[in-house]
């Protein structure tokens, strides 16, 4: 439903004929102006900023989350560190944050496993967590539950990963 306001506005036209106004003490009648507007248009914009608003504040309030990176060992030589794309031969353990094991490569037929890094291959916090890493290196990852499991997971997850090679 429009509702009309009638908004008095002085042009430049009106104020300079020296300055003269209506009798009763308000603008020329000639200059005044109408504007219709609709409540539901002034409704909608209000949302909008106040959804902006919002939303920009509570996403400037989360920190992005991280992998806590601990080297357990590293190389006395590295000739050459992990980058995206590299494919790593490595073995791995994963555990609950009360130490219990849930999967690791070496019981699961004692082999390692080949794993490419940065194409969301496995969990996000390999890739990111797996970053730089020499052959031979030994590694603890802590990934927070929106890098490993997402909302099926309620807290870290602790992996164990060795990088055997890379290729």
């Amino acid at each position: 439903r429009a509702q009309r306001w009638k908004v008095a506005a002085a042009t430049s036209a009106a104020l300079s004929a020296g300055g003269r106004q209506h009798k009763k003490g308000g603008i020329l009648p000639q200059r005044t102006l109408w504007y219709t507007m609709l409540t539901k248009c002034l409704n909608v914009y209000r949302a909008l900023i106040f959804t902006f608003v919002l939303g920009y504040t509570s996403c400037a309030l989360i920190p992005e989350p991280e992998v806590k990176i601990d080297v357990l060992q590293k190389p006395f030589l590295c000739h050459r560190k992990t980058n995206l794309g590299d494919r790593l031969l490595i073995h791995y353990a994963g555990f609950f944050e009360n130490g219990t094991m849930f999967h690791s490569s070496r019981e699961n037929n004692g082999e390692a496993v080949w794993f490419t890094l940065g194409i969301k291959e496995s969990l996000i916090g390999w890739d990111r967590g797996l970053r730089d890493m020499c052959a031979g290196e030994k590694r603890k990852l802590i990934i927070p539950p929106a890098l490993a499991y997402g909302k099926e997971g309620r807290a870290n997850t602790v992996v164990h990963i060795q990088c055997m090679s890379l290729n």
